[in-house]
């Protein structure tokens, strides 16, 4: 779920996944005790977030378990979610995996307490411990899930990497001999890739016959503290498992779009992480993914808002909404709010979240909130790579 550090030197780390661990750390009892407050809202009005938010919440269908990372798909009249789910009670050694969920209005869950795709049973496998942050797309009458692997070893040092699955139904699963099919880079700390990789998002062009597979890491900046250092990047394949890295001219991995901030201080953290990516009708391809700040090391790690970012090509991308929604104070985010997947529905945009408050008990979910789905100006150019 969304809490993997990136460490690369002391006190120099960026969050990626498993959130979980959070609750790890707190007494049992506040992981149950908490009863959320209605949303605070959003200073973006064109986003309207569901009232009765979270509407999946700790512990439903299975005792204790932390439910995150949503990835939806509509099909006819019906939802279904794969989410990552957790026993905070595991501590550090908890064992995260896929369950997916159903639904008829997007907001009453039935979720199958059996998990969909489990950790590796052998414990030398590179993705025995965590298998979460799942992100699903059907491409002719085949669904591919990818998502963020890890042993013991690998998400205590964030080294996650990104697997492939795939089904027939959505329901039974099998893992690609290829896995893992993207992995971090170690030779260069300030270039794109390094250490470890995450959060992938999914989307399949049918026009360009691609999987277009976005995805979080990290590189050292050093030269100019305003730079983004967590950032999304991309991977494209055709067949779904053999991908290839969006480069730059010197062949080293290039950033898609992170968010720069004016006058951080040196030493500070921040960027973008959790994308999850559509294709509208107009053939233009939509991100939305979580604003995240470290402003004082890994104990501070907040994901702050999310924002939505449109390009032509999949390439290039340009900010149009930020802030759609925020970890406000006095709601059930207060904490963080990450992992948004969206889906268009009759002209409705209709997005799916996490949530995490720690006042005054620990306690997460996932929420919905929905607006109409023409798409505003950009607000400015993103980042070269």
């Amino acid at each position: 779920m969304r809490r993997a550090s990136l460490s690369g030197r002391p006190g120099a780390r960026a969050a990626l996944s498993l959130a979980v661990a959070a609750c790890g750390l707190l007494p049992a009892p506040g992981c149950t005790r908490r009863i959320a407050k209605p949303p605070a809202g959003s200073k973006n009005k064109a986003w309207t977030e569901f009232a009765g938010n979270p509407v999946i919440k700790i512990g439903d269908s299975v005792p204790h378990m932390l439910w995150n990372d949503p990835s939806v798909l509509q099909e006819g009249e019906t939802y279904r979610m794969w989410l990552s789910g957790g026993d905070p009670r595991e501590g550090s050694h908890v064992v995260v995996q896929v369950y997916e969920a159903e639904s008829k209005d997007g907001l009453s869950w039935k979720i199958d307490p059996t998990p969909r795709l489990r950790a590796a049973p052998d414990p030398a496998a590179w993705d025995s411990l965590r298998i979460e942050t799942p992100s699903v797309v059907k491409v002719g009458d085949t669904y591919h899930l990818y998502y963020s692997g890890g042993s013991y070893e690998a998400a205590q040092a964030a080294a996650l990497s990104i697997g492939h699955a795939t089904s027939p139904d959505g329901v039974n699963w099998s893992r690609d001999p290829a896995n893992p099919i993207i992995a971090r880079q170690d030779r260069d700390p300030h270039a794109w890739g390094y250490h470890g990789v995450g959060e992938p998002g999914v989307v399949y062009d049918q026009k360009r016959a691609t999987f277009y597979l976005y995805y979080v890491s990290m590189r050292f900046a050093t030269r100019d503290p305003t730079i983004g250092n967590v950032g999304i990047l991309l991977a494209t394949s055709r067949d779904g498992s053999h991908f290839e890295d969006y480069v730059d001219a010197q062949g080293q991995r290039a950033l898609v779009l992170t968010r720069d901030v004016e006058n951080a201080r040196s030493g500070s953290w921040f960027g973008y992480s959790t994308p999850s990516a559509l294709i509208a009708p107009d053939g233009r391809f939509h991100l939305f993914c979580s604003f995240i700040v470290l402003p004082q090391g890994p104990s501070s790690v907040r994901y702050v808002g999310l924002d939505h970012a449109v390009s032509p090509d999949g390439l290039h991308f340009e900010v149009v909404e930020r802030s759609i929604l925020e970890a406000g104070e006095g709601d059930w985010k207060d904490q963080h709010v990450r992992s948004p997947t969206v889906v268009e529905n009759h002209g409705r945009l209709e997005m799916w979240f996490a949530g995490e408050t720690r006042k005054p008990y620990f306690a997460a979910g996932i929420g919905f909130a929905t607006r109409e789905a023409s798409t505003p100006a950009p607000e400015r150019s993103s980042p070269s790579p």
